[in-house]
């Protein structure tokens, strides 16, 4: 196993002790994913993260099946713009989740992805 691919095990696997029964590992994410975590926000939404192969230094992808009334959600997809301008690779999945929380609670501020303003 490469180096790069060891550290990304261990943090996945520290990450996973971090959620503390709050996100659930996913069996299949799909094939350009190397993990998935499923579980709820405190607003009780449904939030399921997809990790590339790439991950720390590529962002996760971000789902919100159902929510279709948020300015930066489309087809229950968090806008990959925002995603990528909010990622940092020291940004762990549970600061993903509590992040996430305050957006969908309105505490973030976040201004609408451009190509969503239309909604």
């Amino acid at each position: 196993m490469a180096k790069f691919e060891f550290n990304r095990a261990l943090r996945l696997a520290n990450e996973e002790r971090e959620f503390k029964g709050e996100l659930t590992r996913l069996e299949d994410p799909g094939p350009e994913f190397v993990a998935g975590y499923e579980g709820r926000l405190a607003s009780t939404q449904q939030v399921v993260f997809l990790v590339p192969a790439e991950y720390p230094f590529r962002p996760p992808r971000v789902l919100l099946p159902g929510l279709e009334d948020h300015p930066n959600v489309h087809d229950g997809i968090l806008c990959a713009d925002l995603v990528r301008d909010t990622h940092r690779p020291y940004t762990s999945l549970l600061e993903w989740k509590r992040w996430l929380e305050r957006l969908l609670d309105g505490l973030e501020g976040v201004e609408p992805c451009v190509h969503m303003k239309g909604k």
